[in-house]
C-alpha cells in the first residue's frame, strides 16, 4: 500500500471514504459562500465602479497569478509558451470578471467596516503560519512579503464572508420552516374544500 497513513485494506477505504466525504463537504461550504456573497452583493447599492478600479483588479490579479506559477518554478515566458497564449490573452481572461471582483471587494470591505472586524495579533500569526505551510515557505519569508495591514484586511474580509454565511445558514431554516408551515396549511384548506365539496355532493 502506497499511502503511509494506513496499515490496512481497511483503513485506506475507510480514508479514501473520509477524504471524499470531506472534499463533498468543502464543496457545499463553498457553494453556501458564493451563493452568500452573491446575494450580498446582489441586494447591494454599489456606484459605478470607475475603470481604474477594474484595472487595477485585473493587475492584480495577474501579478497573484504569476507569482504562484514562479513558485512553481514557471516564468511568465515558459507560462505563455507552454499554453500557447499571451499576456493579452490573460489580461482578457482576468478582466472578464473584474467588475464583478470590485463590486464583491466593496461590499465585503463595507461588512468589515459596519460590524467593526478587527483582527488580532494572534490571528495574524495564525494567518502567517498558514501561509508558510500552504506554500512551503519559512514564516519569516511570509511575513517579509506581507505587512501586517495587509494580512489583516484579508483575514478581515474572511471574517466577513464568514458573517455573510452564517446569516444565510440561519435565515434558510427559518425560511424552510415557513415554507413548510405555509405549504400545510394549503394541503388543509384542500383537504377541507374536497370534505365540504363531498359533503355537498352527499345532501344531494
Amino acid at each position: 500500500m502506497d499511502d503511509e497513513d494506513v496499515d490496512t485494506l481497511e483503513e485506506l477505504k475507510l480514508k479514501i471514504k473520509s477524504d471524499l466525504q470531506e472534499k463533498k463537504d468543502d464543496a457545499a461550504k463553498d457553494a453556501i459562500q458564493e451563493q452568500a456573497i452573491a446575494e450580498a452583493v446582489a441586494n447591494a447599492t454599489i456606484p459605478a465602479i470607475p475603470q481604474a478600479m477594474i484595472d487595477t483588479e485585473v493587475d492584480n490579479q495577474m501579478n497573484q497569478y504569476m507569482s504562484s506559477m514562479q513558485q512553481q518554478g514557471i516564468s511568465p515566458q515558459m507560462y505563455y509558451q507552454l499554453t500557447g497564449t499571451s499576456e493579452d490573452d490573460l489580461k482578457k481572461q482576468f478582466a472578464a470578471n473584474a467588475e464583478s471582483r470590485v463590486k464583491t471587494n466593496l461590499v465585503l470591505e463595507a461588512v468589515v467596516k459596519a460590524e467593526k472586524i478587527e483582527p488580532t495579533d494572534d490571528q495574524v500569526k495564525a494567518e502567517i503560519k498558514r501561509l508558510a505551510g500552504e506554500y512551503n515557505m519559512e514564516e519569516k519569508a511570509v511575513r517579509k512579503a506581507l505587512t501586517d495591514d495587509m494580512l489583516k484586511h484579508d483575514i478581515g474580509v474572511q471574517d466577513a464572508i464568514t458573517l455573510i454565511t452564517d446569516n444565510v445558514k440561519e435565515v434558510a431554516p427559518k425560511a424552510e420552516k415557513k415554507s413548510t408551515k405555509k405549504a400545510a396549511k394549503k394541503d388543509d384548506a384542500k383537504a377541507d374544500k374536497k370534505a365540504d365539496a363531498k359533503d355537498a355532493k352527499d345532501a344531494k
